[in-house]
């Protein structure tokens, strides 16, 4: 199952979080170059992220390749709005 991009990030952020405690919302959306609005909207569920974007922050991640990918495949299946497509999508990853 592909998580969501909100889970995807909010997980790095702990990750980071963990290793400096005083890392903040505000440091993370200046080291994925977003504002730090978009970040807490893009969080909460309330904003969705572009293909591109996902991939500026992928990039601004430094993330492995198949970290990357999870990225950009949960910013696609979140697009995906007819539980048809996004039952397809699930399937042709699977394949993959």
């Amino acid at each position: 199952m592909t998580p969501s991009p909100q889970v995807f990030l909010r997980a790095i952020f702990e990750e980071r979080q963990a290793r400096n405690p005083r890392y903040s919302m505000r440091a993370f959306a200046r080291d994925i170059t977003i504002s730090q609005t978009m970040l807490v909207q893009v969080l909460a569920g309330k904003r969705c992220l572009s293909a591109e974007m996902a991939l500026q922050i992928a990039r601004r991640l430094q993330l492995p390749g198949a970290e990357a990918n999870v990225l950009l495949d949960a910013v696609v299946f979140d697009a995906l709005k007819s539980p048809e497509s996004r039952a397809l999508f699930q399937a042709m990853r699977e394949k993959a």
